[in-house]
């Protein structure tokens, strides 16, 4: 191809690239380019489905932030409730800069609509220069008073959002240390009435209910009516469990393991005479309670507390006792034989129940929990042979641990499958594993 084919290529290609009359621009009188609106394309045109997956897609929170500034209508998108399903607060995480970083703006924005002056505002201005110098790639974050300060201040602003903040449904808070922020924090936690799972994790909690607080959970109107799961995991300070069913009525999946400070678990099975509210469709104080799995690890629960929750929790599948040393086989003949314990054991055990006659080679399951399907017991130094074959009653149980129960013996478990227990994993007290299979 000579150079003459070149040129007229080129310019071949020039005439195909060339816009039609139509979409060429025009410039105005100032020099400045219009466009027909008919051809222009507006993002807000688009669904809003396909406009919130498209911003799902931004990582930078930088480019969230700024993105909520082009207009009103990219503000409120930018709020909508899927962007805060789901907030977390653990120190060293990268989604902590990440949240941090909305602190900041958000901040601003109460500022700007509460209008406060430079010189009515040292606590936010300390915040937003102490976040300014943080990124979403940090190694190395300033950890202190200021991050959990930030973190409080997300949870207000984000609650004075009625939308964004009915969209929360998961927070974990992760070695929170400040008990003032704490306290403040848990109440504004309350706000959130659509949370279905909160997890304080390793933090100073030591109040359900704080003393200082003067408002009262009215019957009724429960501010986590929604919650099905709370995790309180290694809250060492945590010492009054009370109120608990009045802020979560729905609860199902509690755990308390390594809530040492604990000794009081009776607001865990209220009796019928507290005022707990009554209704269709939570815990009732006199009626069955909601419980499907329960991790009491390293805990203090006696046995009195425990039986009371095992007389109202038919719907239990999972219960971890492991190292629970002030637990008896009262507790596990409880559990077992329900309300058909045989006299002489009853009396033996101190138990006061309604004798009906057992049915230790039967199918039908003796328990007061029914649908139990997995039991640890690692470490119960307590606990006898006596206790452990009372588990007799539980027909639907499949996994049972025992590592470290010196007073129950080795072939228990086998006694226990061949009575008609379903075990399918059990962990013997010498740390020995035995499987079965279905046809076994």
């Amino acid at each position: 191809m000579d150079n003459t084919d070149l040129q007229q290529d080129h310019h071949h290609h020039h005439q195909i690239d060339a816009l039609p009359d139509k979409h060429q621009d025009h410039r105005g009188d100032d020099g400045g380019l219009t466009y027909d609106d008919a051809s222009v394309f507006r993002y807000t045109d688009l669904p809003m489905e396909v406009q919130l997956l498209v911003i799902q897609r931004i990582e930078s929170i930088r480019e969230l932030l700024q993105l909520r500034l082009v207009s009103s209508a990219m503000n409120a998108l930018v709020l909508e409730p899927d962007f805060w399903r789901k907030l977390k607060f653990s120190k060293g995480r990268h989604q902590t800069a990440r949240l941090n970083l909305i602190v900041a703006e958000l901040v601003r924005e109460q500022e700007r609509r509460d209008g406060h002056s430079a010189s009515q505002r040292p606590a936010f201005s300390q915040m937003t220069d102490s976040l300014s110098v943080m990124t979403s790639n940090s190694a190395q974050l300033v950890w202190g008073q200021e991050m959990e300060a930030s973190f409080n201040a997300f949870l207000h602003c984000l609650s004075t959002h009625p939308a964004a903040a009915q969209g929360v449904r998961d927070v974990v808070i992760e070695s929170w240390e400040e008990e003032s922020y704490m306290d403040d924090t848990w109440i504004v936690l309350q706000k959130f009435n659509a949370m279905t799972s909160l997890r304080l994790l390793k933090s100073v909690l030591t109040h359900l209910t704080p003393p200082f607080s003067s408002s009262v959970v009215a019957p009724g109107s429960s501010p986590w009516r929604n919650m099905t799961q709370l995790d309180l995991t290694d809250c060492t300070r945590l010492e009054d469990l009370s109120g608990i069913l009045d802020l979560a009525p729905c609860l199902e999946n509690l755990s308390l393991q390594g809530c040492t400070s604990l000794r009081n678990f009776t607001p865990l099975a209220p009796s019928p005479l507290s005022p707990l509210p009554r209704t269709t469709t939570g815990h009732h104080s006199a009626g069955p309670l909601l419980y499907k799995k329960l991790n009491l690890i390293e805990t203090h629960i006696r046995d009195h507390e425990l039986i009371a929750i095992l007389e109202r929790a038919p719907n239990l599948y999972e219960i971890r006792l492991d190292q629970c040393y002030q637990l008896t086989d009262a507790s596990l003949v409880t559990l077992g034989y329900g309300n058909q314990i045989p006299p002489a054991l009853a009396t033996a055990l101190d138990l006061r129940v309604t004798y009906v006659d057992r049915m230790d080679d039967s199918e039908a399951s003796t328990s007061f929990c029914p649908q139990l399907k997995i039991l640890s017991l690692k470490d119960c130094y307590d606990l006898t042979d006596q206790g452990m074959r009372a588990l007799v009653g539980c027909r639907q149980l499949e996994l049972l641990i025992i590592r470290g129960l010196r007073q129950v013996r080795e072939n228990t478990i086998e006694w226990l499958h061949l009575k008609g227990v379903p075990l399918r994993k059990a962990l013997s007290p010498l740390g020995q594993w035995r499987y079965w299979h279905l046809e076994d």
